[in-house]
């Protein structure tokens, strides 16, 4: 087998594991938190922004790739939106990530993986991840004349997409440390 297919077949796996991530993660937010919407499409706590973070730090283009894809399905088939909103919110959701964590990473000088990262570094990269989100999609609402102006929706869609993060980073650091001690019995982590 040629590396390229190897290289194809990493990508693909890439993007469809992010895809998979954001349609789930999305889900369970409408189920779990669509009392706390604020407006249609911004709601107090929005699990998926941590997928945006996550995907670009693990998997760069291939990671804005299943955002994309994910964020079409989303609006499309589950919210029903026509395609040209649905392009531009995917499109939305799979830039300002792509943006933000390229720009933080040169100007903080950091590695691009997860390796290295320390807590600060994270919380850094999700600020600016969510603030490079907000400010494109408010700008695409208010573009699309969905929005009156471009900052109405601002602090809520900040505020979830922060909440969202920290949600599912916690939960999987977590897990992490959950696994760590189930499997080596006997041993106490700290």
């Amino acid at each position: 087998m040629s590396p390229y297919g190897s290289r194809a077949a990493d990508f693909s796996l890439a993007a469809g594991l992010t895809m998979a991530a954001w349609i789930v993660l999305y889900q369970l937010n409408t189920w779990w938190f669509s009392a706390l919407d604020w407006a249609e499409g911004v709601s107090w706590i929005f699990l998926p922004a941590a997928v945006r973070l996550l995907a670009v730090l693990l998997f760069g283009w291939a990671g804005a790739l299943g955002l994309f894809l994910g964020g079409v399905f989303t609006m499309s088939m589950i919210e029903e939106a026509p395609l040209h909103k649905a392009l531009g919110i995917a499109a939305c959701s799979a830039l300002a990530p792509l943006l933000a964590v390229g720009l933080m990473l040169r100007r903080l000088r950091l590695p691009s993986s997860l390796c290295g990262l320390g807590s600060r570094h994270l919380a850094l990269l999700a600020l600016a991840s969510a603030a490079a989100s907000v400010m494109l999609h408010n700008l695409f609402y208010w573009a699309s004349d969905q929005r009156g102006d471009p900052l109405s929706g601002l602090l809520p869609m900040l505020a979830g997409d922060i909440a969202g993060t920290v949600i599912v980073l916690y939960l999987a650091r977590s897990a992490m440390r959950l696994h760590g001690r189930v499997s080596r019995p006997g041993t106490i982590d700290r």
